[in-house]
């Protein structure tokens, strides 16, 4: 879903022509999901996810 809001997003940027927002959007739309798989960030905020 994040991608997915990240990819519009970016979208809109270019066709707004804001260049810069949108370079910022597809960095993010890549980066911010690595965050939410990375077992190193959930062990370093003692997150544990609820698999119930």
């Amino acid at each position: 879903m994040t991608l997915l809001v990240f990819g519009l997003g970016s979208l809109m940027c270019v066709v707004a022509g804001d260049y810069l927002p949108a370079a910022v959007a597809a960095i993010q739309a890549v980066i911010l999901p690595l965050f939410v798989l990375d077992d190193r960030v959930n062990a370093l905020y003692r997150y544990t996810p609820d698999v119930s």
